[in-house]
């Protein structure tokens, strides 16, 4: 293999008796690998539990997934996209101090900040550092039993077989799916806000300039 899918051999081997059997053996890459195609990085982990790390630069993205540093020419390379392979895998993806969005939905989160677009797949655990800036989340739930938690600056998205944490993050927007959601809200240290009508709820602090929405939750506390 040279990358991070499962290979399969095939195997014979003759018995005393003289019957030959055959045996598929399963082998997967453990070492992640980096492939660029035009103006797009292709990072690809491992089937170990891999910890990544994205630090976009003016001039370098530095990507390191489980001590294996790469280092993406920022003159040339403007989208990066990171499958996390097999395993549990954990990402902490730093956005710029301009205004980023990101996106999460099942199995995928994306990153726009205003001069580089982070793509991730098949990662677990994502953490995203919005470092300032106006910027927005939409954080997607699914059809089974979703939370939400935390305040308003440090917030985490629970679904099924995945988290989704934003810091410093100036907009939330979380959807519930249709399982039973709950939204588990903690104050700050300044003075909140909060809000609900039939269909939606947010709370905020405007000194702070911060602000959650959600919406297809059943409960909120």
């Amino acid at each position: 293999c040279t990358d991070a899918e499962a290979c399969n051999y095939d195997n014979t081997a003759t018995d005393d008796d003289g019957s030959i059997r055959s045996r598929t053996f399963e082998v997967r890459a453990q070492t992640p690998t980096m492939s660029i195609e035009g103006n797009q990085a292709i990072i690809v982990g491992t089937d170990l539990d891999d910890s990544i790390a994205v630090a976009p630069g003016a001039s370098v993205h530095q990507v390191t997934v489980s001590g294996f540093p790469f280092q993406v020419d920022a003159t040339l390379v403007t989208e990066l996209h990171i499958g996390g392979g097999f395993g549990r895998d954990s990402i902490q993806i730093f956005g710029s101090t301009g205004d980023d969005t990101i996106t999460a939905t099942t199995n995928r989160v994306t990153v726009v900040t205003p001069s580089l677009s982070v793509d991730t797949y098949n990662v677990d655990d994502v953490t995203v550092d919005g470092l300032g800036g106006n910027d927005l989340a939409n954080l997607n739930g699914t059809s089974e039993a979703d939370r939400f938690e935390g305040a308003l600056n440090d917030v985490t998205l629970t679904i099924p077989d995945y988290t989704y944490r934003m810091v410093n993050v100036a907009r939330v927007n979380a959807y519930g799916g249709a399982g039973d959601d709950i939204a588990d809200l903690q104050g700050t240290a300044g003075n909140e806000f909060f809000a609900s009508v039939p269909d939606h709820s947010y709370i905020e602090n405007p000194s702070q300039d911060l602000k959650n929405y959600f919406k297809g939750f059943e409960q909120i506390t």
